[in-house]
């Protein structure tokens, strides 16, 4: 009986409203396909962690290794290289601002910058309220701003 009324309505849904059937039916595989394809990148989350440089579908790197700069400011920005835990995102939003961890302008550095935000007691790294993961004190960015 129940099955027979359904039938019923998805006759009437079909005649009446194809174009909201359509919809419907399109966003959930859209949905469906995004979770999935979310759920594939959480799980190589973890990838890449040993140093060298993930790659994009698109041939680009997806965090700079640490022998990208010069050694010795490689050397130097150690764990502020560390941009493992941080999303596709977030690390695009990093090359828009063209964060280097070493700054080629020696009066605009991060650590005087009105965006930096002190690492915890004995940290080496900072933040920035413009963008996610760790920054080298003496790093630069094209929003580089004075204190004020």
């Amino acid at each position: 009986m129940e099955t027979t009324a359904i039938n019923q309505i998805g006759e009437i849904m079909s005649r009446y409203c194809p174009e909201r059937r359509r919809f419907l039916r399109e966003a959930g595989t859209i949905s469906i396909a995004g979770l999935a394809a979310l759920g594939g990148l959480a799980s190589f989350s973890g990838c890449g962690g040993d140093g060298e440089s993930s790659r994009r579908a698109d041939g680009t790197d997806t965090a700079p290794p640490a022998s990208a700069s010069s050694s010795a400011a490689g050397d130097a920005a150690g764990p502020c290289n560390d941009l493992s835990n941080l999303t596709r995102a977030e690390i695009e939003n990093r090359e828009v601002y063209d964060y280097q961890p070493r700054s080629e302008y020696p009066e605009e550095l991060c650590s005087n910058c009105e965006y930096w935000e002190p690492g915890a007691e004995g940290e080496k790294c900072g933040g920035c309220s413009l963008m996610a993961g760790p920054i080298h004190p003496d790093g630069w960015c094209s929003a580089w701003s004075e204190m004020g």
